[in-house]
């Protein structure tokens, strides 16, 4: 009797051991799943007279997390300029963020969506005023405000 007594103790024991590794086994896979399912992809569009980069890297698509930084850099071709900046819903072609500008580099917050980042290029004194551009009203869901703050029906968006 005392012999069965030990046995039924040590198997007792041994389930309780292995239930808290099964568990944290779960978590872990659980956890690897929902960090997949939050990775969105930015892609890079091919532009005429000139290129778009990640800012210290190589490829035309990245995997990002909703709000990580994207950096990118605009290399227009010799005798072009940056006109326009713009960050489009994959999915559907909704423009998210669009700037007329003559800056060759930009930052944003990563959406909970995949994203293409195109970016348009003219010849250098083809008008290329950055003070004078304007947003085609509408079209966009965000609207620049100014200093990198980009406003969408009372919220900010800093990028």
């Amino acid at each position: 009797m005392k012999h069965k007594l030990i046995r039924l103790t040590a198997l007792i024991m041994a389930v309780i051991m292995c239930i808290p590794t099964n568990i944290t086994a779960l978590a872990a896979e659980t956890t690897a799943t929902e960090a997949q399912q939050t990775a969105y992809t930015a892609a890079i569009s091919p532009a005429e007279h000139g290129t778009i980069v990640f800012t210290g890297g190589d490829g035309n698509s990245r995997k990002f997390n909703k709000n990580d930084k994207v950096d990118v850099t605009l290399r227009p071709d010799k005798g072009y300029l940056v006109s326009q900046f713009k960050v489009t819903n994959t999915d559907t072609g909704k423009v998210l963020a669009k700037k007329n500008t003559t800056d060759n580099r930009f930052t944003f917050n990563m959406p909970e969506k995949n994203v293409t980042i195109s970016a348009s290029f003219s010849e250098e004194g083809a008008g290329n005023d950055s003070e004078n551009a304007s947003s085609e009203s509408g079209t966009s869901d965000y609207i620049e405000t100014g200093n990198g703050i980009w406003e969408r029906r009372g919220c900010l968006w800093i990028f």
